[in-house]
């Protein structure tokens, strides 16, 4: 279950959201439907919550992108972010990062509301707090460098980023629809990009980078920037994809399309009603989950695709790459046709 009320407030304006963006309610039915054949395996029990970066299971293990993990998280903690061998979980009042190997507390950030998204960079911690505060913990010195409220968030989508680091800079993705840059030489002084300025649900959904340029999106609008300059393109978002220098942008109105860093439109395809619950692009698939168990797998192109039905999305999903997570089956991706 959620840890508190504000997350359970979260999920549910966030459904209800995704719910209005449908026209009528109607339902994606696809004509051409496949059996899928491809290698599945079990994993322990069922997803309770999840972040765009990973999911906790009901018995306190975890999904991350190294699969499903060996050490179970500390009771009350859920999953929100990982390297190679730390974990970062949150409870109701603390973010922790603990050992991969031993699950040992390797450090721990006291907070008075939960954690929606963390990084971990070296001995830097990175994090945004439900009341759209950003914070820097050194985990070494276990000292607090800055935590700032920067405005106010009624209420946000549950795809929320999390920050990254580009050299000596900490991006922020904040609640409200802006990146807070901050140098973690100089705290004191940050700059801010604006995304979009809606006043809810307009969190910084997802937050990436191509070489030298910040991919970034709230669920109204997407932006490069960097050494190309600075791009927007304008869209109902549902979820964001990148790969091999593209990005694929999945949108509430069923549109697939696949654009350049200067956000011009290369392809697109479009699947009426469709509502996507995990998607990815990997290797020359692009791979969309509708809620109604349709999975559409793509050619990077956009221009071949196969429909395949694998049960209704009754229950929290987790796609990383060419794995999904579904009701305690792991489902190559890869070895899964579009022709």
């Amino acid at each position: 279950m959620r840890l508190m009320t504000l997350k359970l407030i979260v999920v549910a304006l966030a459904g209800v959201l995704m719910l209005s963006g449908c026209d009528d309610g109607k339902s994606f039915e696809p004509k051409d439907v496949f059996k899928l054949n491809a290698k599945a395996t079990s994993y322990t029990t069922q997803i309770v919550s999840q972040s765009r970066y990973g999911a906790t299971l009901l018995d306190g293990h975890f999904i991350d992108r190294y699969g499903v993990s060996k050490i179970t998280l500390p009771k009350g903690y859920e999953y929100l972010n990982s390297t190679k061998d730390k974990v970062i979980c949150s409870s109701n009042t603390s973010l922790r990062v603990i050992s991969r190997a031993s699950s040992k507390t390797l450090a721990d950030v006291n907070t008075t509301i939960p954690t929606i998204s963390a990084t971990l960079r070296g001995n830097f911690l990175a994090y945004i707090l439900g009341n759209n505060s950003f914070g820097l913990y050194n985990t070494k010195t276990k000292k607090t460098i800055i935590e700032s409220q920067v405005g106010d968030s009624v209420a946000i989508n549950t795809k929320a980023a999390a920050p990254i680091f580009v050299d000596n800079l900490a991006v922020m993705p904040m609640l409200d629809g802006k990146l807070v840059i901050v140098d973690i030489n100089d705290v004191e002084n940050a700059n801010i990009v604006y995304i979009s300025s809606q006043s809810v649900f307009n969190n910084v959904i997802y937050l990436s980078r191509i070489g030298d340029n910040l991919v970034a999106a709230t669920q109204y609008k997407l932006i490069t920037l960097g050494t190309i300059g600075e791009f927007e393109y304008a869209s109902n978002l549902s979820d964001i994809a990148i790969n091999k220098g593209y990005i694929y942008l999945f949108a509430k109105d069923g549109t697939i399309a696949k654009l350049d860093i200067k956000l011009n439109k290369i392809a697109s395809a479009k699947f009426d009603y469709a509502r996507y619950s995990a998607v990815s692009a990997f290797d020359d698939k692009v791979v969309a989950l509708d809620k109604t168990g349709a999975l559409i797998v793509l050619n990077s192109s956009l221009t071949k695709h196969r429909i395949y039905d694998i049960g209704e999305v009754e229950n929290p999903v987790y796609i990383n790459a060419n794995k999904l997570y579904k009701d305690g089956k792991i489902i190559d991706l890869s070895q899964i046709s579009y022709e």
